[in-house]
């Protein structure tokens, strides 16, 4: 896309991010009641504007409506209403019984407050532009947090409607928009934010990571990679089985950072499989899929070329689709299933992010595990077969996430969280856990000034005398293993309390033998 008039000027950033500062230092976005408002008015924004977002999502990328609804603009809804419903309970202060561990908190409190963390940039991708924008500013805001969102350039059409009424909807004071390419985005980046939150590829997470690196800002990243999906011998239903992995590679076109990417079949059930699989795309597009209502497009020409160039360089045997059915002119792909390819085949060096599938034959799942293991861990890992497979599966491998006998649907509750690992990402969120995410842990101490008594605090302090280290050894620091080392010591574990009457002796030798550090003072010197 060529530099757009509608582009944020460079000049104005500083005093963009220099608002939502300002906005969150007057504490503005702290009661709870403002960050609920404003979560409303993103569930009466996506009320008023479905058919606009469902419209705009089409032109952008070929959206199928279904699509837009059920895979964009339901999910930021149920988001938003989870957060209604549960932010009060989410947003509690935890709150451990410190004496159970160590009996001198015996009159204290401490609390773990999840408190705003500042300025948050939010930096969204193109294959969901609404739901992968919305979900974590939801978030952010539950958690008290004013933003900066940088809406994709490439989804023209959704990225100006998004703009448009976020200014329409929220309160400008909590939510500042950015549009811009490549030089609006690096020059964003250089302002001052608390968090940085950017889901998209490896490499520009990478430099997503080095920005707030340099600012010691706290950095999440939704990245993608190369999802492996197992189907082992044991797998009970092989319909069901291709079904359900050629419909999470045929959403959106492809084009979503969970998508199977290749599959792994054992031998035994690798050409039932293939044959499942090539019989999906005409049972749920028709005959002539380009014409379908359905199926989406390839969301630019630099993208359709880069798929094009995979199929064009593969030493693979086509299944279903072709070159030939390939439209540049639409940016139409058909749903390609590739077999009899290689390691070191073009379709499986890099992530693919397009309706083309490679399946590959194994002897094993071991040997499919070391293919596994070739490749940066992946955002998602699947696996269709028994439960002793699948558990050994888990067991030998990596990922963000991982989903037995389906696949997409683990980002789909707000009840799971969603990250990758390592490649694929650092982070999660989604519901609670965005909560998590947006909030700075805060360690809140409380202690009483008159316990322990003078001569019993002045076991910490110097001198440094030995019966002061008999006191902290067997008393303050015993763990569980150290009492037990006896009948009589494990029994006493078993009571209720056994820190507390445990320490008592202790307590009563540093009362006698202790002393104030400083004599007391009077207020009234």
């Amino acid at each position: 896309m060529a530099e757009n008039s509608n582009y944020t000027n460079v000049e104005a950033l500083p005093e963009i991010v220099g608002r939502m500062h300002k906005s969150f230092d007057s504490g503005k976005t702290r009661p709870l009641e403002y960050r609920k408002q404003q979560i409303r008015n993103v569930l009466k924004m996506l009320d008023e504007n479905k058919e606009e977002l469902a419209q705009a999502m089409a032109k952008d990328m070929g959206k199928p409506r279904f699509e837009a609804f059920a895979h964009e603009i339901m999910p930021a809804e149920y988001e938003a209403g989870q957060f209604l419903a549960h932010m009060d309970k989410w947003l509690k202060p935890e709150k451990p019984f410190l004496a159970g561990e160590y009996p001198i908190f015996l009159f204290d409190s401490g609390t773990v407050q999840k408190s705003p963390q500042g300025v948050v940039l939010i930096i969204s991708p193109w294959n969901y532009p609404i739901r992968l924008s919305l979900n974590p500013l939801i978030g952010a805001i539950a958690a008290g947090n004013t933003v900066v969102m940088k809406l994709s350039e490439i989804c023209e059409h959704t990225t100006a409607l998004t703009k448009t009424l976020i200014e329409k909807y929220l309160d400008p004071d909590c939510v500042q928009v950015v549009l811009g390419g490549p030089e609006e985005t690096g020059q964003l980046m250089k302002q001052r934010f608390d968090h940085f939150f950017y889901t998209g590829n490896p490499a520009v997470g990478k430099i997503v990571g080095r920005a707030a690196m340099d600012q010691l800002a706290k950095v999440t990243l939704e990245l993608g990679g190369k999802n492996p999906t197992f189907v082992a011998n044991s797998c009970l239903d092989i319909s069901t089985a291709a079904s359900r992995i050629m419909w999470g590679k045929t959403i959106n076109c492809g084009q979503t950072c969970v998508a199977p990417d290749y599959v792994l079949a054992e031998k035994d059930v690798y050409a039932p499989l293939v044959k499942a699989m090539s019989l999906y795309p005409e049972s749920v597009f028709g005959k002539n899929i380009k014409s379908s209502p359905d199926f989406g497009r390839v969301v630019s020409k630099r993208q359709f070329d880069r798929l094009y160039n995979l199929l064009s360089t593969t030493k693979g045997k086509f299944v279903t689709g072709s070159l030939e059915e390939c439209d540049p002119e639409t940016l139409y792909i058909p749903p390609t299933i590739i077999t009899d390819i290689g390691l070191d085949d073009p379709l499986m060096q890099d992530e693919i992010f397009g309706p083309i599938l490679p399946v590959i034959s194994i002897d094993s799942i071991d040997e499919g595990l070391d293919i596994v293991k070739t490749k940066e861990y992946p955002l998602a890992l699947y696996a269709f077969a028994n439960k002793k497979d699948s558990s050994f599966i888990l067991q030998n491998t990596r990922s963000g996430s991982i989903s037995i006998n389906d696949t997409v649907l683990q980002m789909v509750t707000a009840r799971l969280p969603f990250g990758g690992f390592g490649n694929s990402g650092l982070g999660s969120y989604s519901g609670k856990y965005s909560i998590d995410v947006f909030s700075h842990q805060r360690t809140v101490l409380n202690r009483s000034i008159s316990f322990p008594p003078p001569g019993v605090d002045s076991v910490r302090m110097p001198p440094y005398e030995n019966w002061k280290y008999k006191i902290l050894s067997t008393a303050i620091f015993t763990t569980p293993k150290e009492a037990s080392k006896s009948i009589f010591g494990y029994l006493f574990r078993l009571i209720p309390g056994w820190r507390l009457l445990g320490v008592t002796p202790s307590f009563i030798v540093a009362f006698f033998k202790g002393k104030r550090t400083l004599p007391p003072i009077s207020k009234n010197k």
